[in-house]
């Protein structure tokens, strides 16, 4: 799999995307691994967070991550416009 997220696509629309694209794969039990992958490979800042969990990181903390950088991303700029 080889998706970019698309900008300002939700990180839970684009998983979903990638599921769809995976489907045809022969990922097996791995493809939650290769999910979680490709969400880091399409983020600096949630890479930076997602490395920090080390060999512990599933799929599920990877989305919990992803929704609390995109919920600081907005705060920031929210607070940019003021």
């Amino acid at each position: 799999m080889q998706l970019q997220q698309k900008p300002n696509e939700p990180i839970q629309q684009f998983v979903t995307r990638l599921r769809n694209a995976a489907k045809d794969c022969a990922y097996g039990t791995d493809l939650k691994s290769h999910i979680r992958d490709e969400v880091l490979a399409n983020s600096s800042c949630i890479r930076r967070k997602l490395l920090e969990e080390g060999d512990a990181l599933t799929l599920a903390r990877t989305l919990e991550i992803a929704d609390q950088c995109k919920k600081v991303e907005s705060q920031m700029a929210g607070s940019i416009g003021e």
